[in-house]
């Protein structure tokens, strides 16, 4: 048996729980957000698609392999069949545990925006301390490295709780009685898919000599032939079922600014202004609202940046929500791409009486078949020399939850509707798009 201690500072607030407005930070949590992070490396090291010998077929259009990314995680994580071979422990001083609810974090007045649904909850204050344990409880070399680097990997790039891709739930790893901390991304990355390789082999060792959990003929014969792992990686052609760490499936992003507070940082990104409804072609960059509802409006058409300044879009119907209300309201069927639905969906839309000409007030729904698809924009809150920053991670997967390609032809399954009115549209998967206007509003550098 062995025991891996870890203890990591939050940056930034965090909201997590079991339901009610109390905080807690659960194992369960822990390993949830763990798991995340071992399906975006996995497709890294293993090959999990399969073309069925059709060359010509990449990625999205090839069966994925959901029965190998199940085991090797059932084998490190622990299943319904399979117990776990680690056991997680969470300590933190409940002193700081704030008092207040999430919306004494901002001014009540306003920016709640990123706050949506943790209003009332409460949660634990920046600057707490987190012990993290792990006892290992099974010889598989390599799992105590496997999970400090995930831990590692989780305070790059995300956090813990509600609102993590927000940038609430940020850490930074402050001791570890076994290994370093890594600080770059190559090398963690690199780190990982070494040791990933390493377990991989052991299980490949333990598959054929029957150790372990495959004493059990039963699960062995249910469980994926190890012997058949690919490390040969397939390129894809477009974009992964799910967020994964594959090369040119994602970006990584480092902020331009400095801030003194979280608050300040808060604000920069997510204030809005009511004013903003009357936005001029004068209007500039330096707009009293935050960077990320500027980001949206202009994914959805409603602004344009030209010539460094961002302005009302004066072709009306160039924004997609405007486009898509008219278009219910006349029964027409027309052909409109969403580019904001990259940062997830739903998308409800509430608009008011008088707020377009000819419409009633209102509710509007963009979503998929499933009515959820989580944003592919993770925000990472991280200190350096005291002052507060951001990291942007962009990281592709497919917006729709049905198969892209059907006998080699596109499908949709996204919908724009209001009630029983409804009509299909388009998502969008280009992380180009997005990066490119992150670049142009200035967000990063």
């Amino acid at each position: 048996m062995k025991k891996l201690d870890i203890e990591i500072k939050t940056i930034s607030p965090m909201f997590s729980g079991r339901g009610d407005k109390k905080f807690a930070l659960t194992p369960q949590s822990v390993r949830g957000v763990l798991r995340f992070w071992f399906r975006a490396i996995l497709p890294r090291v293993v090959n999990i698609v399969d073309n069925n010998g059709n060359s010509k077929l990449k990625g999205e259009e090839c069966f994925w392999n959901y029965k190998l990314l199940k085991d090797i995680e059932s084998y490190i994580f622990g299943s319904t069949e399979i117990k776990s071979p680690f056991d997680v422990l969470v300590k933190y001083d409940k002193k700081d545990i704030s008092d207040k609810q999430g919306k004494s974090l901002t001014n009540d007045k306003y920016n709640k925006y990123a706050l949506y649904g943790q209003e009332d909850r409460y949660y634990l204050k920046e600057n707490s301390k987190i012990n993290i344990k792990f006892i290992i409880k099974k010889n598989i070399s390599g799992l105590d490295k496997l999970l400090f680097y995930l831990l590692n990997l989780t305070s790059y790039l995300g956090g813990f709780g509600a609102k993590s891709r927000k940038g609430f739930g940020s850490f930074e790893i402050i001791k570890s009685n076994e290994y370093k901390i890594i600080n770059t991304k190559s090398n963690l990355i690199k780190n990982l898919e070494e040791v990933l390789k390493e377990i991989i082999e052991n299980m490949k060792k333990n598959y054929n000599n029957e150790k372990y959990i495959f004493e059990d003929k039963t699960l062995k014969k249910n469980f994926y032939d190890l012997n058949n792992i690919d490390y040969d990686i397939q390129n894809f052609t477009s974009s992964p079922t799910y967020p994964t760490l594959l090369s040119k499936k994602y970006v990584i992003l480092e902020s331009k600014n400095k801030f003194d507070t979280f608050l300040e940082l808060y604000d920069y990104l997510y204030k809005p202004d009511p004013k903003t409804r009357y936005l001029n072609k004068d209007n500039s960059l330096k707009l009293n609202v935050g960077m990320y509802i500027k980001l949206k409006k202009v994914l959805r058409g409603k602004y344009v940046i030209k010539e460094g300044k961002i302005k009302s879009n004066e072709k009306l119907d160039e924004d997609s929500f405007r486009k898509g209300i008219y278009s219910i309201k006349n029964h027409e069927n027309q052909s409109i791409q969403f580019v904001q639905s990259f940062l997830g969906l739903p998308i409800n839309y509430k608009i008011g009486d008088r707020q377009f000409k000819g419409i009633n007030s209102g509710n509007y729904t963009l979503s998929n078949s499933e009515g959820r698809k989580a944003s592919q924009m993770f925000i990472k809150i991280y200190k350096e020399n005291g002052k507060y920053r951001y990291r942007i991670s962009l990281i592709r997967s497919k917006i729709t939850n049905k198969n892209s390609f059907v006998n080699g032809k596109k499908i949709e399954d996204i919908k724009f509707n209001k009630g029983k009115n409804e009509f299909k549209v388009k998502g969008n998967e280009n992380l180009k798009m997005v990066f490119d206007t992150l670049k142009n509003l200035k967000i990063v550098d």
